[in-house]
């Protein structure tokens, strides 16, 4: 399963990569701006599973990175 990742805490992105790695059945992406991740996504031939968006984020917030 393949898994994008969008927060800007660094310390959460860390804990979800440790916790996910561990499995081993994960492709985690993390990106720290919706920016970055819409990046990531318009970039990728293999569409991702599923999204772990941070609400609050700076600039385009999880919410509006849903919309687009």
């Amino acid at each position: 399963m393949r898994i994008l990742a969008v927060d800007d805490d660094p310390v959460i992105l860390e804990l979800l990569r440790s916790c996910l790695g561990r499995v081993g059945e994960y492709e985690l992406t993390c990106c720290d701006t919706a920016e970055a991740a819409l990046k990531t996504i318009s970039g990728t031939e293999m569409p991702f599973d599923c999204f772990l968006l941070d609400i609050m984020l700076p600039g385009v917030d999880g919410i509006e990175m849903c919309k687009i």
